[in-house]
């Protein structure tokens, strides 16, 4: 999927994360055009005032309408527009939250532009994103023999 001329939406309370996104979808493809807002209510506002918006990266962990939330008003709002966490955590509690709210995909911030550019993508292709942290978690070592 190309980004050329399309318009995102990104929804993240921290301006540098924020920015950091803008800039490298900018970087990627310079004609995309990028919103911004700082937190879930304004991410609303912003998604029905501009119809053209499709697909939404959003953070979990937000005041005063945190991740979960949105996401789960994003989907009463338009079912079939590709949403794409982009958070802090790699909780496998908060993916499935994620999950379970509506997320097409959960990209941990930790793994970098390259990887949040491929699941931005595959959201936007209909296919979910599902991170590392899931597909292969680290094995657990019990205690060794005695």
């Amino acid at each position: 999927t190309t980004l050329a001329g399309m318009q995102l939406l990104v929804i993240d309370d921290h301006p540098i994360v924020r920015k950091g996104m803008v800039a490298a979808l900018h970087q990627l493809q310079p004609s995309v055009d990028v919103l911004e807002a700082s937190d879930g209510a304004q991410g609303l506002e912003i998604l029905e005032a501009h119809v053209r918006i499709k697909a939404v990266l959003i953070d979990l962990e937000m005041q005063p309408l945190g991740g979960i939330p949105t996401i789960r008003q994003i989907r009463q709002m338009q079912p079939a527009l590709p949403v794409l966490v982009v958070a802090g955590s790699e909780d496998p509690a908060d993916y499935q939250a994620a999950v379970a709210a509506g997320a097409d995909g959960y990209c941990p911030k930790s793994a970098g532009l390259r990887t949040m550019l491929q699941a931005l993508r595959q959201v936007l292709d209909g296919a979910p994103y599902v991170p590392d942290f899931i597909r292969h978690p680290p094995v657990q070592t019990g205690p060794g023999p005695l």
